[in-house]
């Protein structure tokens, strides 16, 4: 999509300022200054291809659905209604001012075609569906196409535009609008396309300035110029504005802090907080560590709980002391019931399960567990006082000023093997071999009704598995749908946990995961592993792992029935065993997908987040990675789905119960490309679990195993 763009700033007393295109200035007396944003985006010409196949009712014929794309944009997709393409434009307004009028107008108009358009799919739960038993939830049923609407001759959508929200990062006021570049009569199919949109934002000075979170970083410019589509506004946000020097806890300034208990910062060494603060230092990290009862102690005249204490303190830090990462060090248990549960470490703030629960959001019971909440600063999360935070309409943030990971240890010993972990981590040289080895791993999902399709997690690992390099990684599946084992492991269509835990075991660098849980206890099990087989893990090299099953990483112990369970969820035992992971995400609730892979919520998180990891002159850190999976996606969060008569805000749902398990700042290693292997001792690791035919690399060779003994 191209952009072109011109800020104008309009003097209403007749003053002459210098203005250009793509450049803004602010004039001195901004109380008398407009401003007029105009931009011109040239959506990419849309791809169209064959659809969903399904019946037209449950009597009527199989119908082959058209799939309607435009690159670099998402698809909007609302139940039962046309899947159209949206694309989201991310506009920065100019210092102290606020939007007065915003003018969308489409232009180049073209004729497509009559087009039977898909009807979008119902997103669903990841939960254990199909043929496993009769416990298992009853299995995924295709979306029909709503009569109403594909009998209607009115455009659809309504208008070739919607705005989407507008928020702030770091104190960078952003205006976010959706653009649909495709026009359609349902009733008729005739279809159209926009090639031209011109935006016109106007604005004017606010009447109360306010700082809010700008903190005048050089560090958040550059942030920030890289997610707008107009970087050149930036210029009118002053440029003078220094950090006090220190909060309420804090002199001087941080790059990292770390959150814990006086327990945990007692810990004795050598692999402790303070070995991780001064390792994080040696890499120029300037790192310190704060106690959650001295912060309890400072805020508890400000704050009505321990967690928005605990914000208080990141958000006085943030400004006053320039801190970028936060490492929650504690766990989160919702309750102590026994088992090795202890009383919360660092409690968790439970948000708004934004209508996808079935009894309503009371306080304290139902909720998302969310480390989101410490991430982004702005507002209170609870507008109207209810006590239920990340309502739809507590104005809630969604840009994080910080980036927030959990280390979710209660004892010396989970803590120490956090760190060494950790530490281990980053000081791997990434000409290291095991670094190229990927591992996805894919499950049976489950089948549709009437027509009886097969769906399988391997089918979204194959679309991540398009993001990794083959010049860098090593990509090896292991998939339900192709599993043929040996030995005792013979079971087609249904890998062991063995096959697993053998490959961890051999050292893997990164596990990406689509599957169910178990349906007795989703939050002790993940990728058919209990957190006792987490626990009794030897691989001597940690591994980084994304899963998207529900409930794999409820830190707070709490399962699907609302009960806090006497144990730890099975990432936080990856995470806290002496072997396994060094970082964990996953869901702390329900994942989400449908029959659509491409829209399937959290398949579209996930997919987002190794973008993230890959973008061209990326700094990888997990923490930032996870965040901007997230924020790419704010155009869609006021997206419904409608599943049994309620509506499901599910790209909000998994925006909120996606978290990091692990340390922000880690950096992802991305190994240096190379033809081949450098040896073959490089080279042996990976025997036996290449597949040979997608590399070309190895072309030269009738067999891998000629390659290792040439």
């Amino acid at each position: 999509m191209r952009i072109y763009q011109t800020i104008c700033l309009i003097c209403l007393l007749g003053l002459s300022l210098g203005f250009a295109s793509c450049s803004s200035v602010l004039a001195e007396d901004n109380s008398d200054t407009r401003s007029e944003i105009t931009l011109r985006y040239h959506p990419e010409e849309p791809m169209i291809e064959a659809g969903l196949e399904m019946m037209t009712t449950p009597e009527g014929p199989k119908v082959t659905y058209r799939s309607v794309t435009v690159p670099g944009s998402y698809n909007r997709v609302i139940p039962g209604e046309p899947v159209l393409p949206m694309m989201t434009t991310r506009i920065l307004i100019p210092f102290g001012h606020d939007i007065q009028d915003i003018k969308v107008v489409a232009r180049d108009k073209k004729y497509l075609g009559k087009i039977f358009i898909e009807p979008g799919q119902a997103a669903v739960p990841i939960n254990c569906t199909g043929r496993c038993g009769e416990n298992y939830t009853s299995d995924l049923e295709l979306t029909p196409l709503n009569e109403t609407v594909y009998a209607s001759a009115d455009p659809y959508p309504e208008d070739v535009y919607s705005v989407a929200n507008v928020l702030e990062k770091c104190g960078y006021k952003i205006l976010y609008i959706n653009l649909y570049p495709v026009r359609y009569i349902p009733k008729t199919r005739e279809t159209y396309y926009f090639g031209t949109f011109d935006i016109t934002v106007t604005t004017a000075p606010a009447e109360k300035l306010d700082l809010g979170l700008f903190r005048g970083s050089p560090q958040d410019r550059e942030v920030v110029d890289k997610i707008v589509d107009n970087p050149e506004a930036a210029a009118t946000y002053p440029s003078d504005v220094t950090p006090m020097g220190h909060s309420l806890l804090l002199d001087g300034e941080y790059d990292y802090v770390i959150i814990t208990s006086q327990y945990l910062k007692d810990s004795p060494g050598p692999y402790n907080f303070q070995a991780l603060a001064d390792h994080k230092i040696l890499r120029d990290v300037n790192t310190t560590i704060v106690i959650v009862e001295d912060i309890y102690e400072a805020y508890k005249y400000e704050g009505i709980d321990n967690p928005e204490m605990i914000r208080l303190f990141i958000r006085d830090a943030y400004l006053n002391n320039n801190i970028t990462y936060v490492l929650l060090g504690g766990d989160g248990d919702g309750a102590s019931v026994g088992g090795e549960t202890m009383d919360s470490i660092v409690p968790t703030r439970l948000l708004w399960a934004c209508g996808c629960e079935e009894d309503p959001p009371v306080r304290n019971r139902a909720g998302i567990a969310s480390d989101l909440y410490y991430a982004c600063l702005d507002g209170t999360y609870d507008y109207n006082g209810n006590g239920i935070y990340g309502e739809l309409g507590d104005d809630v943030d969604l840009l994080a000023e910080v980036y927030v990971g959990r280390a979710p240890v209660d004892s010396y010993d989970e803590l120490s093997n956090f760190v060494r972990k950790t530490i281990l981590y980053e000081s791997t040289s990434e000409t290291e071999p095991y670094l190229r080895s990927v591992l996805m791993v894919g499950e049976y999902l489950g089948y549709t009704t009437p027509e009886d399709a097969l769906y399988w997690g391997g089918d979204c690992k194959d679309k991540v598995k398009a993001k990794f390099h083959p010049d860098n990684f090593f990509v090896r599946t292991l998939y339900d749908h192709n599993y043929t084992g040996d030995g005792c492991d013979i079971d087609d269509d249904n890998w062991p946990k063995s096959a697993l835990i053998e490959r961890i075991n051999d050292n893997t660098h990164t596990i990406n995961h689509m599957g169910n849980p178990n349906f007795c206890e989703k939050v002790g099990y993940v990728m058919k592993m209990g957190y006792n087989d987490a626990d009794a893990l030897t691989n001597d090299k940690p591994f980084f792992g994304y899963s998207q099953a529900s409930y794999a990483g409820a830190f707070d112990n709490r399962n699907d029935n609302y009960i806090y369970l006497p144990h730890d969820c099975v990432l936080e035992h990856f995470v806290t065993a002496p072997c396994g992971a060094f970082g964990f995400i996953g869901n702390s609730r329900s994942g989400w997908w449908s029959a659509d892979i491409d829209t399937s919520p959290s398949q579209r998180y996930d997919m987002e987040f190794w973008d993230a990891i890959f973008a061209e002159n990326a700094t990888p850190h997990i923490g930032r990675a996870n965040q901007a999976s997230k924020e790419v996606n704010v155009g869609s969060i006021g997206e419904y789905r409608v599943v049994n008569r309620m509506n499901y805000y599910v790209m909000r749902y998994c925006y909120y119960a996606i978290n990091l398990l692990g340390d922000p700042e880690t950096p992802y290693i991305i190994p240096p490309a190379s033809c081949r292997w450098a040896n073959v001792e490089e080279a042996k690791p990976f025997n036996g679990f290449i597949e040979f035919d997608e590399f070309e690399k190895f072309d030269e060779f009738e067999k891998f195993d000629e390659f290792l003994t040439s």
